[in-house]
């Protein structure tokens, strides 16, 4: 059950606070409008958790939802994981001359991803899938930094929402990337490992989604460091 295991207790924990909190903020009025829309990751994460969690521990779930429907939507969700995030890294690239360019590189990278995961099995996990879509996220957040080095920003970072999530972005991707590319060995040859696996990408993205809590409440205590 979920509550034996403290990781993923937290990682559950974690990811409702998120999903709160964003959804709050959608009526919130002294918010930054990128906030308008960014709910829908933390919202779309817990609900494919919840799925995937009711889908491997109760059966009667699984009559309304097979194990291989739901490796469906995982996979596809990683098509949204990548929209969504990159989206948001574009909307805050502010390089206007190189706006253009950021676009086309979103774009490609998007029908990349989508081609690599629609042309697999939908039914089988997908790591090599999983894993460039992360790359992809990271790349975009290179992009991001350098335009911060070559263009000092016009606010104070570390009170800035957007800086904290691409912030938050940047080490969920990069620390869940040799996971997503090992993924598939481990999970095929070593079944004692895959539980070291989950944790540990659990992990990561318990540190992103308190990244995404701290952008949060920059909003509320702009001038607040904590």
């Amino acid at each position: 059950m979920i509550f034996k295991d403290p990781i993923i207790t937290i990682y559950f924990l974690t990811i409702s606070i998120s999903c709160l909190l964003s959804i709050c903020f959608v009526f919130y009025k002294n918010k930054p409008n990128y906030i308008n829309y960014f709910f829908f990751y933390p919202t779309l994460t817990l609900l494919f958790f919840l799925n995937k969690y009711f889908a491997f521990f109760c059966d009667n779930y699984r009559l309304v939802m097979p194990i291989d429907t739901t490796q469906i939507i995982y996979n596809l969700s990683f098509i949204l994981h990548y929209l969504i995030l990159g989206y948001f890294i574009k909307i805050n690239f502010s390089d206007d001359k190189q706006n253009n360019i950021f676009s086309i590189i979103f774009w490609c990278f998007l029908i990349i991803i989508t081609t690599l995961i629609l042309s697999h099995d939908l039914r089988q996990k997908n790591g090599f899938a999983y894993g460039i879509t992360n790359t992809c996220l990271i790349l975009l957040c290179i992009i991001y930094y350098q335009q911060l080095f070559k263009s000092p920003p016009t606010i104070i970072l570390v009170h800035s929402p957007a800086f904290w999530i691409i912030n938050g972005i940047f080490f969920g991707m990069a620390t869940t990337i040799p996971l997503n590319f090992s993924g598939n060995f481990f999970f095929a040859n070593n079944n004692e490992n895959i539980a070291i696996i989950k944790k540990l990408g659990s992990l990561s993205y318990i540190i992103m989604h308190l990244f995404f809590i701290k952008a949060y409440l920059c909003i509320i205590r702009p001038n607040k460091v904590l």
